[in-house]
């Protein structure tokens, strides 16, 4: 067995857990009840609803529900019943103490059912009130007759005799007083039907409330006012009713007589409880219905999964909605779109709200985390306050773009007493004439006619019909620099940007003229020279620069050979341990030569006197003192 522990005192209730039970349990989790001296001599009574408020039961503490009996008094251990136990969700429960007349009641508390699989009505039905009663008077009974057993003498046996015929007088009494009660309880469930029959009456209104608040957005208030009356009335008549029972239950307590005296009295005092609960019940509809109008806005959010914070349950997370303010009425519930997955998941979530702000709802989730994002939709309106008639004031919220409401009276216009809107100040003045300095509109034809004698915007001019036109000077053809470039040296000449001159300047720049021979590629291997051996033997014997050229590479004369038949001149290239070179005949014939020699070793003044010598592939300085037998 499992079990609650819990504290009530004057109004409040503490207790050490929120879990009730799974789905379909009844009778498994007790319910160990304190009560605090405030509630001695009270007939107390606890009320279950099912996760939908629905299917009240209500459980009366008799002593046979006391913990210890002989050492505490105050203390009760309550099963709670399967009714509650029969949906998943959170269940509500209250505790009622009800003494001369006044009636004590705490706040209402909820546990937690987990869902679980189950059949139908799996549980066995918790016995009405009436039955409680009986039974309590049957243990009274067998308490009385284990009395008998224990009387030894024969005076003892006759006093018990005594007391016997007194409890059985007391037990018709009651029994009496049990059928009165089993007919009040009938009329109390009449009423109960009645109040039911109120509250879908007041639904049916509040529905076609809200759809008459979809199509105007005029005389909201005072339609939820006709229909909370209608609820009210429905109300009275049904407390009204509920106080026969109790008059009926007060009448009983006086046919019981003294021994019954407890008894009618817990009687009367859950007939006092019915009388409230109709009352409650009924001020319950007539808030519905006063709350019509509060709805106005429809927020579509989404709960998403990586939001909740908590490593376990209570999960907790807030969500933004826009509009919402703290004191807004309204409510929370998956959005049409969201898929079954998604229901299922915000179902076993068990998720409700724990705090509401401007701007923002704090949900709190005590079932499972959600692993998938829930579309949610979060409806709220109007301001529920307090208000002095014991219910609910409605308070009409501004309007805007997206919100229907009220709206202020500006300057420049009455409200009649009938709720016409008239302008004031004797309407808007139009002027005739347009002006700089008026602020107030113009009739339109004094626009028409001004801009009528304004040129058309396709209207143009040609230059030689304007008028006072500016001077404009006439654009030299020329313009020479102040500047002037001056060439001296082998070319003279000057440039000042007045007119185009052309200055040739030879090429190799000035000082005697030089002859450049450039050496071509035949294309079949061979190459040619565009000056002849006797052109380039002549510049060179009258102390003409010569120069050899193939492609972007210059190549100077290295070498004349003059040696009978054998002439040549040797032009060569000579670039670190590369040299390329073309060698002209007397035939006119080119023979190009090219090789890479190999670098020599870097030498110091260290090496001063020695001599080069391969060693192991490379050359390499050695000081040799007898350079007999050796190859260099």
């Amino acid at each position: 067995m499992r079990e609650i522990r819990m504290t009530v005192y004057a109004g409040l209730l503490k207790k050490n857990s929120n879990l009730g039970g799974a789905q379909g349990e009844g009778d498994v989790t007790d319910l160990l009840i304190e009560f605090k001296p405030e509630w001695d001599g009270t007939t107390k009574t606890v009320t279950f609803y099912d996760a939908n408020m629905e299917n009240p039961v209500q459980v009366t503490l008799t002593t046979a529900l006391l913990e210890d009996a002989a050492q505490d008094i105050r203390t009760y251990r309550v099963p709670i019943p399967s009714e509650p136990l029969a949906i998943a969700g959170q269940m509500t429960f209250t505790i009622d103490g009800y003494v001369n007349g006044s009636r004590a009641r705490t706040a209402q508390d909820t546990l937690i059912v987990l869902p679980s699989p189950m059949v139908k009505d799996p549980s066995a039905i918790t016995p009405t009130q009436a039955e409680q009663l009986q039974a309590g008077i049957d243990a009274v009974l067998e308490d009385i007759a284990g009395m008998e057993t224990a009387i030894a003498n024969e005076a003892g046996r006759e006093q018990a005799e005594a007391a016997r015929r007194t409890a059985e007088s007391a037990r018709v009494t009651a029994e009496q007083g049990r059928a009165a009660a089993e007919q009040s309880r009938a009329s109390a469930e009449d009423t109960r039907e009645s109040q039911e029959a109120a509250r879908q009456n007041a639904e049916a209104e509040r529905q076609a409330a809200e759809q008459e608040r979809v199509n105007t957005d005029t005389g909201i208030v005072a339609q939820a006012t006709q229909q909370a009356n209608a609820a009210a009335e429905s109300a009275i008549q049904a407390s009204a009713s509920a106080q026969t029972a109790a008059q009926q239950a007060t009448l009983a307590q006086q046919a019981a007589g003294n021994a019954a005296a407890v008894t009618a009295s817990q009687l009367t005092g859950q007939m006092a409880g019915y009388v409230s609960d109709a009352q409650e019940a009924a001020q319950d509809a007539a808030d519905a219905a006063e709350a019509v109008s509060a709805y106005g806005t429809e927020v579509q959010v989404t709960i998403t999964a990586a939001g909740w914070t908590g490593s376990a349950a209570p999960y907790t997370q807030t969500v933004a909605v826009a509009g919402l303010l703290a004191n807004s009425y309204g409510d929370i519930g998956p959005s049409n779109s969201a898929t079954a997955a998604q229901r299922a998941a915000y179902r076993a979530a068990l998720i409700a709200v724990s705090a509401q702000a401007d701007g923002s709802l704090t949900l709190v989730a005590d079932g499972d985390k959600p692993a998938v994002d829930l579309p949610a939709v979060v409806r709220f309106g109007g301001l529920l306050a307090s208000g002095g008639g014991g219910g609910e004031s409605y308070t009409l919220p501004a309007a805007t773009a997206s919100t229907l409401g009220g709206v202020k009276v500006g300057s420049g216009l009455s409200v009649e007493a009938d709720g016409t809107l008239s302008a004031a100040g004797g309407g808007i003045t139009v002027d005739s004439d347009l002006s700089g300095f008026s602020e107030n509109p113009v009739q339109n034809k004094t626009v028409y006619y001004a801009l009528l004698a304004k040129a058309s915007i396709d209207h143009n001019h040609s230059y030689s019909s304007l008028t006072d036109k500016p001077t404009i000077p006439t654009v030299p053809t020329s313009l020479p620099n102040p500047y002037k470039l001056t060439f001296t040296g082998a070319v003279t000449g000057e440039y000042d940007g007045s007119a185009a001159k052309t200055i040739n300047i030879p090429e190799g720049g000035g000082g005697t003229e030089q002859l450049v021979v450039t050496f071509t590629s035949t294309g079949s291997g061979g190459i040619s020279a565009d000056k002849s051996y006797a052109e380039v033997a002549a510049a060179i014997n009258a102390g003409t620069p010569v120069l050899g050229k193939c492609g972007p590479q210059y190549y100077p004369v290295v070498q004349v050979v003059s040696s009978g038949d054998v002439n040549t001149i040797l032009f060569e290239y000579t670039n670190g341990s590369y040299v390329e070179s073309f060698t002209l005949s007397q035939d006119n014939s080119v023979f190009p030569y090219s090789e890479e020699f190999g670098a020599l070793p870097p030498v110091t003044a260290s090496d001063n006197g020695k001599l080069l010598q391969v060693v192991d592939g490379a050359w390499a300085a050695v000081t040799i003192e007898n350079a007999a037998g050796g190859s260099y």
